[in-house]
């Protein structure tokens, strides 16, 4: 009698172990996947404003750079209220703390780009070309930044057993 207790204790064990190793996959591949959507949706919105600009230039109206940077400023807060409220599931703590850099980062290079909205018809080609290629080095940072976190997440899905999105493909 005394080996079948211990069995069925044996049994429980593994039956709470698997759920809580389910469980916290799930969890991971979430925190992993709200990751990934910020970090594209940064993207596409600085994709926009970077169209946006680059019409600009061209036209000589910068009045429409302006509405996809606030868009952009509007979504990083909430970006960095969303990951700085995630909470630590399977070491996500070094991936969430650098996600948070770029995050803080990305405000601050909108900000700084606010600049580019006062030019107009009569701003010099010499001062236009300078903030840009101002702007160049400074997505340097920003790409550094993202290969970061991707290593950081292709470590962290290796580590709590995830297929990334980017992988299945």
């Amino acid at each position: 009698m005394q080996n079948g207790s211990r069995l069925l204790l044996i049994c429980i064990f593994l039956l709470v172990l698997q759920a809580c190793t389910t469980t916290d996959k799930k969890a991971a591949t979430a925190l992993s996947k709200t990751i990934t959507t910020i970090n594209d949706t940064v993207f596409y919105i600085g994709k926009i404003w970077g169209e946006n600009v680059g019409q600009a230039v061209v036209t000589k109206d910068y009045t429409v750079v302006a509405a996809a940077r606030v868009r952009q400023l509007n979504y990083l807060d909430g970006a960095l209220q969303t990951v700085a409220n995630m909470h630590d599931v399977g070491g996500s703590e070094d991936l969430c703390n650098h996600e948070l850099d770029f995050l803080k980062f990305e405000k601050q290079m909108f900000t700084n780009v606010a600049a580019i909205e006062r030019f107009n018809a009569t701003t010099s080609d010499e001062e236009v070309l300078k903030s840009l290629s101002d702007l160049k080095l400074v997505s340097k940072r920003e790409t550094d930044m993202l290969t970061n976190i991707q290593i950081l997440q292709n470590a962290y899905a290796a580590r709590n057993g995830l297929v990334l999105d980017s992988v299945k493909k």
